[in-house]
């Protein structure tokens, strides 16, 4: 945290500027996670749109008698769900393992905050003091 050290620790304001350092912190990992989170949930919803769009000739080459348009339909239906599947399930793991990481990455920086600022002396050390 750089902009901690750069800091002037005796401005009046202090606390509130790094509770807008710990807000902006907070701002910048949700814009990070936004991406993979947004791709876990897209990706189904394609593979489901890749599923539903070739049935429709793959059911019209059945009424024909086509079987080879039937099978060659259902082959690009049946993978494209697949794939929508796995992309989903690898963003959505890797989402996860991120949002674990910058939770504790947080927790870390508000407990330094905490210390910087005294904000976790407890009250037996407060009439110590006096």
């Amino acid at each position: 945290m750089k902009e901690l050290e750069r800091m002037d620790h005796e401005d009046r304001y202090f606390d509130l500027k790094l509770q807008k350092l710990l807000n902006d912190m907070e701002y910048l990992i949700s814009k990070r996670l936004e991406l993979t989170r947004l791709i876990s949930r897209i990706g189904p919803m394609f593979g489901l749109m890749g599923t539903l769009i070739p049935m429709g000739p793959a059911l019209i080459g059945l009424t024909h008698g086509d079987i080879e348009t039937l099978a060659d339909n259902l082959i690009i239906a049946f993978g494209t769900t697949v794939v929508g599947l796995l992309v989903g399930a690898v963003s959505y793991s890797i989402a996860m393992v991120r949002t674990r990481w910058y939770d504790q990455e947080m927790d870390d920086m508000e407990f330094v905050c905490e210390i910087v600022t005294g904000g976790g002396q407890d009250e037996v050390h407060e009439e110590e003091k006096r």
